[in-house]
């Protein structure tokens, strides 16, 4: 079975982020995690200030190269979140397709 998930910029899979335990489940706790930083992500990319990204998505100030990088690094993290749930849905549902069949 292929992994498909989009990985980080810095390639680690996003289990070394996000609270993956030794059984396969993934934490919830760890959703956070992905949107923790984001304001300065964005400002990296773009070259400015991650206060400066924080006024464009409150509105205060526009940019179209920030609110894109923004746009752009939001829907990254939804990626990995939608991915991250996706991959918690079929552990569970294996977990419970073993308990069926071992009668338990």
């Amino acid at each position: 079975m292929a992994n498909n998930a989009p990985l980080p910029k810095n390639g680690r899979s996003i289990a070394s982020k996000t609270g993956n335990s030794k059984d396969g489940h993934i934490a919830l706790y760890s959703l956070p995690t992905l949107y923790r930083g984001i304001y300065s992500r964005v400002a990296g990319k773009v070259g400015c200030d991650p206060s400066y990204v924080s006024r464009v998505a409150r509105g205060e100030r526009t940019s179209d190269a920030v609110a894109q990088a923004l746009e752009a690094e939001i829907r990254r993290v939804v990626a990995l979140s939608k991915w991250q749930l996706n991959q918690q849905s079929l552990s569970t549902a294996h977990r419970a397709l073993a308990r069926q069949d071992s009668g338990t």
